[in-house]
């Protein structure tokens, strides 16, 4: 699966600061991690001056396929970002990103679970994962997901335009 998400993510032009492995864990681990419930968790190291690099991802054991594939493209998504500029993006625009992210593998990966998960993402509640989905979302409408990547990988956001 990680293959799969991988070299859907690479086909639009996400590429990773650095070569990082995907560790498969328990809800428990992760939440223990993160600090609160999550399916997945990005561990980044920052050096004053200097880009990031991931030192992990940690995606839960147990999830069905086009689950796991949508945890781990949003976490792919985190990683992409640490390689981007604009290190301070807020929650709401980062997480909207790599749920913009997630929503290209469950696009790609189709069928009903896939249906169910985009309607969950779109219709989510949450002030920071569904606000900022509906909000990439929409600045994102009429691009490319490969025009998307170019964009924020040349400027750090969605927002900034071509300038």
């Amino acid at each position: 699966m990680v293959r799969l998400v991988r070299s859907l993510l690479h086909s639009y032009g996400i590429r990773l600061p650095n070569r990082v492995r995907v560790e498969v864990t328990s809800l428990s681990h992760l939440a223990t991690a993160a600090r609160r419930t999550a399916h997945g968790l990005t561990i980044t190291h920052y050096r004053s001056g200097h880009r990031g690099t991931v030192a992990a991802m940690l995606v839960a054991e147990g999830m069905p396929a086009t689950q796991f594939g949508q945890v781990l493209a949003h976490e792919m998504g985190h990683a992409w970002l640490v390689g981007c500029p604009g290190g301070d993006r807020g929650d709401v625009e980062e997480e909207g990103l790599c749920e913009l992210v997630a929503s290209w593998w469950l696009t790609h990966r189709g069928g009903p679970l896939a249906r169910h998960l985009l309607d969950g993402m779109s219709t989510n509640p949450d002030p920071v994962y569904g606000e900022g989905f509906r909000s990439a979302w929409r600045q994102a409408a009429g691009l490319t997901p490969s025009q998307i990547v170019a964009r924020v990988s040349r400027t750090g956001s969605l927002t900034h335009g071509d300038g």
